[in-house]
């Protein structure tokens, strides 16, 4: 078996909601990625649907650090995925 990679560490599948734990912004391009595989689109199908350029796309597949929001934000509403903010407990609210 092998070794999870670091990338692999930083994305968290819960099952139970199907919910991803984003982390990084590997994760969160790997669950695009995911996402527009199960739909069954290519990069070259899912780009003109989200309003997007196909190199675009790839990019923020692939993690890339400064895509913009805006357009992110724009990929997951077209993918069917939502985000959401969390706020964590700190440590004293654990105790």
């Amino acid at each position: 078996m092998a070794r999870p990679t670091s990338a692999a560490k930083k994305h968290e599948f819960a099952p139970l909601s199907g919910a991803v734990r984003i982390l990084s912004v590997e994760c969160l391009g790997q669950t695009i990625h995911d996402k527009r595989v199960a739909a069954g689109l290519t990069i070259a199908e899912a780009a003109p649907l989200c309003n997007v350029g196909l190199r675009f796309l790839s990019e923020i597949e692939r993690g890339k650090p400064s895509a913009e929001l805006g357009k992110v934000l724009q990929v997951l509403q077209t993918l069917g995925l939502d985000i959401f903010a969390v706020r964590r407990k700190t440590a004293q609210e654990k105790l």
